[in-house]
């Protein structure tokens, strides 16, 4: 188990503070696409209770996450946070199915991951709702990362990715209510 601190901060310029990383010596660890799907009872008995159950898929690798409540402590978000690797995605989600979950949002990303210093650093381009920057590590640690990024810690973003997408399709009239896919992203665009 982990107690993850961590602190998301919507991007206007993703090239300029992958620059800025490197120059302070971040290492990139590279960059792939991302699928998560997130379940809950089918009261929303999960989000009532502010926690995630979350399959991912990152290549070849599956993750199956569990996220307790979140406190908010200085602009950052810091919840429990308990991960294990599954062997089969497809499997690991029929049993998820199978136990009564129900599925929710579907949301892919391409998450481009840095290290600096013990710190982890996610540059993601996430779809519908744009780039973002998420560091996770020590509270210190991320303020030192923002300063050197010139971003505002003041404008952390507090919400999930999914309710920032519930805000973005209620304002933009977008009819794939769960679905933050990328196609699905292309089709609304031509409409």
């Amino acid at each position: 188990m982990a107690i993850e601190v961590e602190i998301k901060i919507k991007l206007k310029n993703p090239t300029r503070v992958r620059q800025k990383l490197l120059s302070i010596g971040a290492k990139d660890l590279g960059e792939q696409l991302e699928l998560d799907i997130f379940y809950d009872t089918g009261r929303d008995g999960f989000r009532k209770a502010d926690q995630v159950r979350r399959l991912r898929q990152q290549g070849k690798i599956s993750i199956l996450t569990y996220k307790g409540p979140k406190e908010l402590v200085s602009g950052m978000q810091k919840r429990l946070e308990i991960e294990t690797q599954v062997g089969d995605f497809e499997k690991m989600r029929q049993i998820l199915l199978a136990l009564g979950h129900k599925e929710g949002v579907k949301a892919e990303k391409k998450r481009q991951t840095f290290e600096y210093e013990g710190l982890k650093i996610l540059i993601d381009k996430v779809a519908f709702i744009g780039w973002w920057i998420e560091l996770e590590g020590t509270r210190s640690k991320i303020l030192e990362v923002v300063e050197k990024l010139d971003l505002d810690p003041d404008k952390a973003e507090k919400r999930h990715y999914g309710e920032i997408y519930a805000d973005f399709c209620q304002k933009n009239n977008c009819p794939f209510v769960d679905e933050m896919i990328f196609e699905k992203e292309m089709i609304w665009k031509k409409s």
